[in-house]
């Protein structure tokens, strides 16, 4: 849950970039990456919780990583979630369109979650980023994962 900030783009990269790590470590790796320094970090990105770009999001994670994250209020990593969930009322109703748009965090380049991790340690890479069409991203999909 995004709670009331637009950080799709960094939630949907980060966990396809954790999807492919896992994939790409037969399993080893198998953790969230921090959707938070992500959308409240790279700048080049976009601007937070009001709308970023994917595609610069997987250019970072070349040139300067992610570290580990986890969602909200859940310790996990070096960096989890920061924004709180929607609330829903008893039919199920997202009330998020009630409440102000989350305000962009400071970043904290700082690990705060549960474990003990140094922040510039904690980081994962990729080794490119690349545009792909339809057809070819069913293909990559198929080979490297999701």
């Amino acid at each position: 849950d995004q709670g009331n900030c637009g950080s799709c783009w960094a939630i949907s990269t980060s966990s396809a970039f954790a999807d492919r790590l896992c994939v790409a470590t037969d399993g080893n790796f198998n953790q969230l990456l921090s959707a938070e320094e992500l959308t409240f970090c790279c700048h080049e990105c976009g601007d937070g919780c009001y709308g970023g770009y994917p595609i610069k999001a997987w250019e970072r994670f070349k040139e300067h990583g992610l570290v580990t994250g986890g969602d909200y209020r859940s310790g996990e990593g070096c960096e989890p979630y920061r924004v709180p969930p929607c609330p829903f009322v008893e039919q199920r109703n997202n009330i998020c369109s009630e409440i102000p748009t989350e305000p962009n965090h400071e970043c904290t380049r700082m690990c705060y979650g549960d474990q003990e991790l140094d922040f510039n340690e904690d980081h994962r890479y990729t080794r490119d980023s690349y545009y792909l069409t339809y057809g070819s991203i069913q293909k990559d999909v198929m080979i490297y994962g999701p």
